[in-house]
Parts: structure tokens; sequence; C-alpha cells
């Protein structure tokens, strides 16, 4: 366990993930009870890249596939540079137990592309369906939009019912385009 020091960013929130959601079949290998843990919100720093790296590790082959639309075994390193160091035009966000905060459980991210800002959203197996990725993407479209994005855009495989819900229930009306198996949700407010 570390403790916090002045260099790391203060976090945004808390959340209690509520232990009436938890499944008993759920397992990590570094908790016993994430459903007891409480979840803060901050922007990604260069000393999360290992935590990163852990969580995709820990996601199942569906999550990973779901995320990237690629059979990705690995986090590809280009991936992890931008998200590590996004530059003007994106950001990241991390969720992470606050008792534990080099514990990544989810990871969110934007990229300005033209004025739209694409969206980008992936959470531990183990903490699913707990509401950590509700409040991540609401923080980063909230910070995309901040920084001038005029519509907020994401890929979603289309039979991913629950993520597009979550998307409309977040982000408001949404357009859809899709094209086979993946489809393109844009915010239309």
């Amino acid at each position: 366990m570390s403790t916090a020091t002045q260099t790391e960013p203060p976090l945004l929130a808390d959340r209690r993930a509520p232990a009436a959601t938890a499944s008993p079949a759920l397992t990590t290998s570094d908790w016993d009870e994430p459903r007891h843990a409480v979840i803060g919100f901050r922007p990604v720093t260069a000393a999360d890249g290992p935590g990163i790296e852990a969580m995709f590790d820990r996601c199942s082959p569906a999550s990973r596939y779901a995320r990237f639309l690629a059979p990705f075994r690995a986090l590809p390193d280009g991936d992890l540079q931008r998200v590590l160091h996004p530059g003007p035009g994106g950001g990241a966000w991390v969720a992470v137990p606050v008792d534990a905060p080099e514990t990544v459980v989810a990871l969110g991210d934007w990229a300005r592309v033209g004025d739209e800002a694409e969206l980008g959203l992936i959470v531990d197996d183990a903490w699913q369906r707990r509401g950590i990725g509700t409040d991540l993407l609401t923080v980063i479209a909230e910070q995309a939009r901040l920084a001038g994005a005029s519509a907020l855009t994401g890929s979603v495989l289309t039979e991913s019912t629950h993520v597009y819900r979550l998307a409309q229930a977040v982000l408001g009306p949404l357009s859809t385009v899709s094209e086979g198996y993946v489809t393109r949700v844009t915010t239309t407010q």
C-alpha cells in the first residue's frame, strides 16, 4: 500500500461500490472483497503505466475486444503512450481504490478528432457493473466538452446494447451508424 504524496493528483470523487451488485463468482488476483472498496477518479500520470498494463492483463479477452475492437493480448505500446501523454488534444483518467491508488481498475480517455472527441472506456472485469464505468464516462465526457469538443463519439460492438444504454444515459441523445458488428455513436446535442 502506498501513501499519497504531494505530487499525486487529488481524487476527483469517490464511490463505494454497492455490495448488492457484487456477484459471488467475482474474483481478482489483488482483492478479496472488491465490492467494498471506495473508488476514486483522477487524471492519468506517467507513473500509471504499470497499473494500466496490469488492469489490461486482468481483463478478459472479451472485454479487451469490446474496447479495442481487436483481439489484443497486450496493450499496444502506442495506445499506452497516448493515454500516458495525451497532449493538448486529449485526456485520460483512471479509477483506483483510494486505499491502493497504484491499482488501476478502469481507464477512460478522449482524443480530439477535428471538432469531435472520440471517447474510450475499459473497466477491469471484476469491477464491472458497479457504476464505475458510468462515473468515469461522465468525467471524460465533461473534460472533452470543457476542451471545446462539439460532439462526442465512440465505437461499440453492435451487440453490446448495455454499452449503448450507458452512453445514452451519460451523454444524452445519440445518433448511430452501424457497419456490421461495429456501431458508431455520436451525441446529437
